[in-house]
């Protein structure tokens, strides 16, 4: 009979072990790229903003809630105070971020340690698959949120599984941490809700009495933002969703459940790719792969089996492919979605080869499996860094970064710009920006909502006329859109190309170059003033 004193001290030891490789791996993503995300520097803006007395906001004159996460804002705004750096911010930031992705890791250690099966092997798998996870690595470090919201999002599940009626405290408390780090945590909290009444330890009536104690523990916390954001900006939704929401049409709802059979589950093969790995080329066993891991995670819940730990977490990674498959998902959506299908991989194959004698074929092939998803992790790790590290020098610093550079230099005050990559260019120039489809330009969305223009073909070019930007600053294909009107032909001259192509080529990335080269060419136009000698009628 095993000694359960040295079982509990192992697993404490793996534990321990495996949360100090949850740090490590982050941080050295983190050093060897130095890689920021675009997207940080649209928070960051505002961030820098509302240190320096002009605002929570992005245009000091303008009350716009251009940014998603109140805790990727003001947490950056708070260690801006504190350091006076950027640098120094944007590090302590990486820091949160690693601390909550290790903390997440930790809260599904526990959860492993009460599930079932054998504790050790199961806590090894399940602890290498996350910290080896390559979008998870790249989004704790990059400026973005993602970190933040897997840690919360891990503890909001462990409060599900170990039972929310008696653990309504660290529900709410944990329901509080999604709501502050992301609009989309009320889906967290719902999808967690049903996975636990669905696979319940306790009586369910006792389950719907902690999730109403819990409900205002977050609604009492949650509400100073909520108000705040309502009094300050007018609503407390942000901009960001307001403009992209004509992407998100009733009709296309009706397509998701009419296709619910197999959207959901392509979109959580995303879980298990590299980072916009849907751009093309990856090698294309690796979106078998996807496709393989994503439909036995989806699914894992309907084996009937005494896993009811890996059932919950495959429920909830079920729901979850509802909601990426009705939006857009970006890269850093995925992470603490994909923790949940690690949790199941984790699980599934050793309990399935523990019902098998030492030395069966079949344990023999469970733990093939497991050697497989394993290395297929360590290559997605390994590929997806050096990607990332080639885009970041070569394109967002390398061109992004150059171009808010040069418009800084060349915009005269009061001038506007039109770009769509809002955040690099922004940050550094400091330009007034007109977007599309108006993430920080509420009058943008207001002209795309009534005139009923496109997101995704013609919309773009059809804002220019309306607005009459100083600048423009647009990628090849936006460019041939724009070109194509009268108006922008006739009143706009081309200034300067910003093209890195051949360095980003010369870099030799691990995969295809489809993601690193889409915004390695902006071509930047002037409008023509009445009265230059490059105006036609002056």
């Amino acid at each position: 009979m095993p000694d359960n004193s040295y079982q509990d001290a192992r697993a404490r030891r793996l534990t321990a072990a495996l949360t100090l490789l949850a740090v490590l791996v982050p941080l050295g993503y983190a050093l060897v790229t130095d890689h920021r995300w675009e997207d940080f520097y649209i928070t960051y803006r505002n961030s820098r903003n509302l240190v320096e007395g002009r605002g929570m906001h992005f245009h000091e004159d303008a009350r716009v809630h251009s940014f998603t996460s109140p805790i990727g804002t003001l947490v950056p705004a708070l260690f801006l105070r504190i350091s006076g750096s950027d640098e120094a911010a944007l590090w302590m930031f990486r820091m949160l971020g690693i601390l909550m992705f290790a903390a997440g890791w930790l809260a599904f250690a526990s959860c492993i340690r009460r599930g079932g099966g054998p504790v050790a092997p199961i806590l090894a798998m399940s602890g290498l698959l996350l910290a080896l996870d390559a979008k998870a690595a790249c989004f704790t470090v990059n400026g973005m949120e993602t970190g933040v919201m897997l840690g919360f999002s891990a503890l909001a599940f462990r409060a599900a599984f170990l039972g929310i009626g008696r653990h309504w405290l660290a529900a709410g408390l944990s329901w509080t941490g999604l709501m502050w780090t992301r609009p989309d945590g009320c889906l967290y909290i719902l999808f967690f809700t049903l996975a636990s009444l669905v696979f319940a330890n306790e009586p369910r009536r006792e389950i719907l009495r902690g999730c109403l104690k819990a409900g205002l523990v977050c609604t009492v916390l949650y509400l100073p933002w909520f108000a705040g954001a309502t009094w300050y900006y007018g609503s407390p939704v942000p901009q960001s969703i307001r403009a992209k929401a004509p992407l998100y049409p009733f009709a296309h709802f009706k397509g998701l459940i009419k296709n619910a059979w197999w959207l959901p589950w392509q979109r959580l093969a995303g879980c298990f790719t590299g980072t916009y790995a849907d751009l093309g080329g990856w090698p294309a066993w690796t979106w078998i792969e996807a496709r393989l891991l994503a439909g036995f995670c989806a699914f894992w819940f309907l084996v009937p089996s005494s896993d009811r730990l890996g059932r919950m977490a495959s429920l909830a990674f079920c729901l979850f492919g509802f909601y990426l498959g009705y939006i857009i998902p970006f890269p850093w959506y995925y992470p603490p979605v994909t923790a949940l299908g690690l949790l199941v991989l984790g699980r599934a194959f050793l309990l399935l080869a523990a019902r098998f004698p030492p030395g069966a074929l079949a344990r023999r092939a469970a733990w093939t499996l497991n050697g497989i998803m394993l290395a297929g992790s360590l290559y997605f790790l390994c590929v997806n860094t050096l990607a990332m590290k080639i885009r970041y020098e070569e394109v967002d610093a390398g061109n992004l970064k150059r171009i808010g550079l040069w418009l800084k230099n060349h915009i005269s005050p009061g001038e506007r710009a039109f770009f769509e990559p809002l955040g690099t260019i922004s940050y550094f120039s400091g330009a007034r920006v007109i977007n599309f489809p108006g993430l920080c330009s509420p009058e943008v969305t207001e002209i795309v909502r009534a005139r009923k223009l496109p997101l995704r073909e013609g919309g773009y070019a059809q804002v220019i006329p309306i607005f009459k930007p100083d600048w423009l600053i647009m990628r090849p294909g936006e460019e041939s859109e724009a070109l194509a009107l009268p108006e922008v032909r006739e009143n706009y001259q081309w200034v300067t190309t910003f093209d890195v192509r051949e360095q980003v080529l010369r870099r030799r990335s691990p995969v295809g170059a489809d993601y690193l080269l889409c915004d390695a060419v902006f071509k930047v136009y002037r409008r023509i003033k009445p009265g230059t000698a490059s105006d036609p009628g002056g």
